[in-house]
């Protein structure tokens, strides 16, 4: 969750060869770094959406690991785009 320019992804895919990976990023122009200049979507399927709606969509279990890197930015500043909290680990 949190697809950004797609680093963490091709590294994902350098350690794990052959694993299915799903991106998902509300932000349209991260989604095309990732294409353009990384090749993400050669090796994964990247969504636009709204993570915390796409996860709700998604069946118990469908994936064996979910890693958040959700961000936004305050005056230049990363923050958190969803509170880390017992209910969104759940």
């Amino acid at each position: 969750l949190g697809v950004g320019g797609g680093t963490v992804i091709n590294a994902l895919m350098s350690l794990f060869p052959g694993v299915n990976i799903v991106g998902v990023d509300l932000d349209k122009v991260h989604l095309y770094i990732a294409r353009e200049f990384f090749s993400v979507s050669k090796s994964c399927c990247l969504v636009h959406a709204d993570a915390n709606d796409w996860l709700k969509k998604q069946k118990p279990q469908t994936y064996d690991v979910i890693i958040d890197d959700i961000f936004s930015e305050v005056n230049k500043i990363p923050v958190r785009a969803v509170e880390s909290n017992v209910s969104w680990s759940k």
